[in-house]
């Protein structure tokens, strides 16, 4: 059996999604041994212990969790609704393992997580997909502009952090924290998405399309009997219910009881 570590971050509101990205999969990956990393920047809740109680029905599953908080004003997406995800920038710090996938909770995940897991992260400590969206130019500051667009167009890489595989010890022999504090002490209105991706400097590994399709892209699960779908942006499965795909997440939602 492979061992597998996996990564979540939210607010006291958010918990109460795991229980359905865990349902999506837990049947193609009964055969590895998943430890579950649970960040949170609150103590106690119902719908943490139904997670609990949820995560103890699987055999191979294991959860650990993790209590911080986000000391700074959060002035990024909009469409986020709290300062948790900042928090994903001290995972390094926070996890005392050697791997650990980070997924997103607006996302279903359908394949064996050993797909990702396997993989090395270069340099930077980082794979993630890009995402053509943090390319544009008010992704960026003016100085790190130029040097974008003088590199050749294959190579002007900009991730999407919803899915991220972060090899923590390069993090940590890179002073990764440390970094992106530094990088928002200077841009403090951006999200932890955009502080990584002024780390990474368009030098992180890249993951396959079909490892975090976005909610645009929907044909790609029609090329694709494996994969992780994404409603990064401002639609949620939850919440406006009329997306084409919405029905990948009612068909493993678990209700909270």
């Amino acid at each position: 059996m492979k061992l597998i570590n996996i990564c979540f971050c939210s607010n006291d509101k958010y918990v109460k999604f795991i229980p359905t990205v865990i349902n999506s999969f837990i049947k193609k990956n009964l055969h590895n041994i998943i430890t579950i990393h649970y960040i949170k920047d609150f103590e106690e809740s119902n719908d943490l212990n139904f997670l609990r109680n949820f995560v103890s029905k699987f055999d191979n599953l294991r959860l650990k969790e993790y209590y911080k908080t986000w000391n700074f004003e959060y002035k990024g997406f909009s469409h986020i609704e709290s300062s948790a995800s900042m928090i994903r920038l001290f995972i390094p710090d926070i996890i005392k393992e050697k791997k650990v996938l980070y997924l997103d909770l607006d996302l279903i995940v359908n394949l064996d997580l050993y797909e990702i897991f396997k993989l090395e992260c270069g340099e930077t400590g980082i794979r993630l997909r890009n995402h053509t969206n943090v390319q544009r130019k008010k992704w960026w500051p003016r100085y790190m502009w130029k040097q974008i667009m003088a590199l050749p167009r294959e190579k002007r890489k900009g991730g999407n952090s919803g899915v991220m595989l972060l090899d923590l010890d390069k993090l940590r022999k890179n002073n990764f924290i440390e970094k992106c504090l530094k990088l928002h002490a200077k841009h403090s209105d951006g999200s932890d998405q955009y502080i990584i991706n002024l780390y990474t400097m368009t030098k992180q590994e890249l993951l396959e399309p079909r490892f975090n399709i976005f909610a645009d892209e929907g044909n790609l699960i029609d090329e694709n009997n494996d994969f992780i779908f994404h409603w990064c942006g401002g639609h949620k499965p939850w919440k406006n219910k009329n997306g084409k795909y919405d029905y990948l997440w009612n068909k493993f939602k678990v209700d909270i009881i």
